[in-house]
């Protein structure tokens, strides 16, 4: 079975959201996605739910569009009860018949649906809409 291939969407703009967000974060949640992309790279079976913690989850809810969902990570604590966990959303738009994957931003959940930054799903699904009419483009990444 041939791998996933990732990229990310780039806006009208030019402005490639995931990129920024990614470029943001400090080296533990950058290691962190590396890995988590890299397994689902290899084993990721589209849209199908996965149950293990890093996993991706279609929307279903208010987000709800074909291929749209998320790839979910949370960072370890190691038991340092002083550090607090981060809980990682990347909102992404897959298309399983050509076996690829677009980022499309990346978030930390705050709170039960609290999101920084604050409008990352509603903004992820704006732009992936605006992909979809022929407005952006998406490119493969080169994070790895």
């Amino acid at each position: 079975m041939a791998a996933w291939r990732f990229q990310w969407l780039i806006r009208p703009n030019g402005e490639i959201p995931f990129r920024d967000w990614y470029d943001g974060q400090d080296e533990e949640i950058q290691t962190i996605f590396i890995t988590t992309a890299r397994r689902l790279q290899a084993t990721w079976d589209g849209m199908k739910p996965q149950k293990a913690r890093t996993a991706f989850r279609p929307l279903t809810k208010r987000h709800k569009h074909p291929g749209f969902g998320q790839i979910c990570y949370d960072t370890d604590t190691s038991g340092d009860r002083r550090k607090q966990r981060r809980r990682v959303r990347i909102p992404t738009l897959t298309r399983p018949d050509e076996r690829k994957a677009i980022l499309i931003v990346g978030a930390l959940k705050t709170s039960l649906m609290t999101y920084e930054p604050p409008n990352a799903f509603d903004d992820a699904l704006a732009w992936v809409l605006d992909l979809e009419a022929g407005r952006g483009s998406c490119d493969d990444q080169d994070l790895w």
